[in-house]
């Protein structure tokens, strides 16, 4: 796991400490909960993808408890998880592997859809491979279906695969995530939707 650097430890710090003055700056008379900003009404802190880590030996327990963060992608299966272990069984990040197969996927679905291996061709199906097709979501099965002559739409193990006319995404999933005492964090919820 990637240790978090000296900035991104104080970026933390400097909003955990900012919590905790908005926390202590509360009209409340009941002292409220002990400081934890996360849950005090009015306040919201999210962490996203680049700051979101384990930070359980660098801060003091209950630091972050409450606070919410996202990750994009969908719940990742622990099938897949498996295959990712047998090609490195040191991983224990997961963020972008979902999402890095898919776009490899979806390339060479392209490539078969363009019987094609020039960088153009591929460029040109994929948003056919991706889009208003008859849904698979597998290689072998998406090839197949591309070989008989089906327009596929693949949905990959990263969630919904949607790209519009200038290539862009019109379909994503994002994780929300809530730190616990510890200052770990884990999924609450799973949300897809389109652009």
């Amino acid at each position: 796991m990637i240790r978090p650097n000296k900035l991104t430890k104080v970026a933390v710090l400097a909003a955990a400490g900012s919590m905790v003055l908005t926390a202590c700056g509360s009209d409340s008379d009941d002292g409220g909960d002990g400081g934890n900003a996360a849950s005090e009404e009015g306040v919201q802190v999210y962490f996203v993808d680049g700051n979101t880590a384990d930070y359980s030996k660098d801060f003091d327990e209950g630091t972050l408890e409450g606070v919410r963060a996202t990750y994009p992608g969908a719940e990742l299966g622990d099938e897949f998880r498996e295959r990712l272990l047998e090609v490195n069984p040191d991983l224990t990040e997961f963020t972008y592997g979902p999402e890095s197969y898919d776009a490899a996927i979806v390339a060479a679905l392209a490539a078969a859809a363009a019987k094609s291996d020039d960088g153009k061709a591929i460029a040109s199906k994929m948003q056919e491979v991706t889009f208003e097709g008859e849904k698979c979501t597998t290689y072998k099965d998406c090839v197949a279906m591309i070989n008989e002559g089906t327009d596929i739409d693949y949905d990959g193990v990263s969630g919904p695969i949607e790209l519009g006319e200038t290539g862009s995404p019109t379909a994503a999933s994002i994780g929300i995530y809530e730190y616990n005492k510890d200052n770990t964090y884990k999924a609450v919820d799973y949300i897809s939707g389109k652009i």
